[in-house]
């Protein structure tokens, strides 16, 4: 993990039709609000999310905000291109883009409506590039320059997972939004690189790890496991359409479809990932 995560610097759809190991990268429209240029070179970086796969029997809903807020729920909405409710921005751990579960990275994905943080503190200057800012100091609403190194303040939330009692009594994880200022230090990305955030990381439960699926990506999160060992993956909740809240659910090896998603955006990191179904 990284809007849609995925978690989320993002890069390109990964549309996860085939398994070939080319791809030729188009210029196809996403439906990204905030990153919808293919090999953007002004900033917002990475600023894009998760869609549920293509063959969903409720069609394409995106990963979408109920509310910037505490707790608020993570649900699926209509594929919209220019909701602020779908964009997150996401940063691998570390900066490293094989690492986790299924060997593509880590990741936090972040609420950044149109590619702005909500409040956030730059440790160290960097050139200023286009409308982004680049001076230490604390900013609101606004977005890092290339290569920032910034604090996540009050305000700034990322996916997240919290047990609920469900039905009968079972326990259930929800999808919802925590503070990401739990998390240490992040660095914005590039063009060309990725980003990152930092292995100082409090909030396990927000950080997230694309596995490759059936029909697409399984999104698992990297601190639930069951009494099997079994990972929880990123779920729409019963099957849902349009407004149902997401959940981390024990993993399903028959590929069901509520569970098989696919990353939008046209940055990296996603751009960078040596997976062979990666458009934009």
């Amino acid at each position: 993990m990284i809007r849609r995560f995925l978690a989320l610097a993002a890069g390109a759809i990964l549309a996860a039709a085939s398994l070939a190991a080319t791809v030729t990268m188009t210029a196809n429209a996403t439906s990204l609000s905030c990153t919808n240029t293919e090999s953007a070179v002004t900033s917002p970086y990475g600023c894009g999310g998760l869609q549920i796969a293509p063959g969903y029997v409720h069609g394409s809903l995106d990963m979408a905000t109920t509310a910037v807020v505490d707790s608020a729920a993570v649900t699926v909405e209509p594929d919209s291109v220019s909701s602020a409710a779908e964009d997150f921005t996401v940063y691998p751990l570390g900066g490293s883009l094989t690492d986790g579960p299924g060997g593509l990275g880590d990741y936090v994905a972040m609420v950044t409506p149109t590619g702005h943080i909500a409040h956030f503190q730059i440790t160290g200057a960097v050139p200023l590039t286009g409308g982004c800012v680049g001076a230490a100091g604390t900013y609101t609403n606004a977005i890092p320059c290339p290569g920032a190194t910034f604090k996540a303040l009050s305000g700034t939330y990322c996916l997240s997972v919290a047990n609920f009692v469900g039905p009968n009594g079972k326990l259930r994880w929800w999808a919802l939004l925590r503070l990401c200022s739990t998390n240490g230090t992040f660095v914005y990305g590039t063009s060309t690189g990725p980003g990152s955030v930092s292995f100082s990381f409090a909030n396990r439960w927000q950080l997230w790890a694309p596995v490759t699926g059936v029909t697409g990506l399984k999104m698992v999160n990297v601190s639930l496991h069951n009494k099997f060992n079994s990972d929880y993956d990123l779920n729409i909740t019963a099957n849902g359409g349009p407004g149902a809240q997401l959940q981390a659910y024990p993993d399903n090896t028959g590929g069901v479809p509520n569970d098989q998603w696919q990353i939008l955006g046209c940055t990296p990191p996603i751009t960078l990932l040596s997976t062979p179904y990666a458009l934009c």
